[in-house]
């Protein structure tokens, strides 16, 4: 299936909503930031998986990012890319077992990339991953990151504090403490907060939000 019979098939007109690592879905079309190494040799997978994959790197052919910079410091010089999938194929989790029976050729047909959410292979490796088929790499730029957002608007990431005004608030939303989102929408002042594919309305009376992600 190509680029444009994705955009024929699910309607989608310019881009798609921007979407967290953990909320990517399969077939559902989301525009998400990642990081890439440069300048080094990529590594393929040992001889034995190769073997047993009959390819050299375990999605096969493609252009490789991870969901941190720490994982992108393998493979070079870490940059942020901006990915936009209109049909992924979505593993929520998986390790290098799951490729043994997985078609990648009809998956190569039907979607314009891979991301495996949450993964480990032989040895505890972090295999974390989108692979974006070589048909759609236009689809990522390079070294373009998030956009910073200064205020409490539309697309800014906050964080939960623990600093709650009564107790009811802590009582109704003290588990979101800690855990950061994405402002949706405004209502009167007070934001519309996504997290973890849940939105909550978290009043600015009721508690402290922190511009910016967890640290």
């Amino acid at each position: 299936m190509r680029y444009h019979e994705i955009i024929a098939e699910t309607g989608v007109r310019g881009l798609p909503p921007e979407t967290p690592w953990h909320e990517l879905q399969t077939g559902q079309p989301a525009l998400f930031y990642a990081w890439r190494g440069q300048g080094r040799t990529s590594t393929p997978l040992s001889d034995r998986w190769q073997a047993k994959l009959k390819r050299q790197y375990l999605l096969g052919d493609g252009l490789y990012a991870a969901p941190t910079k720490l994982m992108a410091k393998r493979f070079g010089y870490p940059v942020q890319c901006r990915i936009v999938l209109y049909n992924p194929y979505v593993f929520a989790t998986a390790s290098a077992a799951t490729f043994e029976q997985f078609d990648l050729a009809a998956c190569r047909q039907q979607h314009d990339g891979i991301v495996i959410k949450e993964g480990r292979a032989v040895g505890n490796e972090d295999i974390r991953q989108v692979c974006v088929f070589p048909a759609y790499v236009k689809q990522v730029e390079i070294n373009i990151p998030p956009p910073v957002i200064t205020t409490l608007q539309p697309g800014a990431k906050v964080t939960v504090t623990d600093q709650w005004t009564n107790e009811h608030a802590r009582e109704s939303y003290g588990h979101l403490s800690g855990q950061s989102g994405v402002v949706t929408s405004m209502t009167l002042g007070h934001p519309h907060v996504r997290i973890k594919g849940k939105t909550y309305f978290l009043s600015r009376q009721d508690v402290k939000l922190r511009l910016g992600e967890r640290k």
